[in-house]
């Protein structure tokens, strides 16, 4: 299986980007567990995030739809990381 730097090289000349997105935990995605709503395992999860708020999947959502946009036009071959 070909990497994205690999796909970017490859197809860069067609206008094809390859880009990923690392997602860190989401709390409203269905593979969350509900560990959540343990009010200590959240305080304690919630000790570690600089920003004190979790991940949503519309913060997911949103950075897909930067990278598809022409804002990025010029970012090929890249992750990006959408978590604490």
């Amino acid at each position: 299986m070909k990497g994205r730097r690999m796909i970017a090289n490859e197809f860069g000349a067609r206008g094809i980007r390859a880009n990923s997105i690392a997602a860190g935990g989401v709390a409203d995605a269905p593979m969350s567990g509900g560990g959540m709503a343990i009010p200590a395992m959240r305080q304690l999860y919630m000790r570690e995030i600089p920003l004190q708020r979790s991940g949503m999947s519309v913060d997911v959502a949103n950075a897909a739809l930067w990278l598809a946009s022409e804002e990025l036009s010029f970012v090929t071959g890249q992750v990006i990381h959408v978590s604490p």
